[in-house]
């Protein structure tokens, strides 16, 4: 809800690896940092630079 307040949803597939993430304190490893650092409360890395 509070990303579609913001007007920056994610896809389905990327809502539930960050639900899913947050959830369990882990960190999502990618190089989409922009999409899913939108997300409060999670954790993520890009390991390609």
């Amino acid at each position: 809800a509070d990303l579609k307040k913001r007007g920056a949803q994610l896809g389905a597939a990327d809502l539930m690896i960050a639900a899913h993430a947050r959830a369990i304190g882990a960190t999502v490893v990618t190089n989409n940092v922009k999409d899913f650092g939108r997300v409060k409360g999670l954790r993520v890395e890009n390991w390609t630079k």
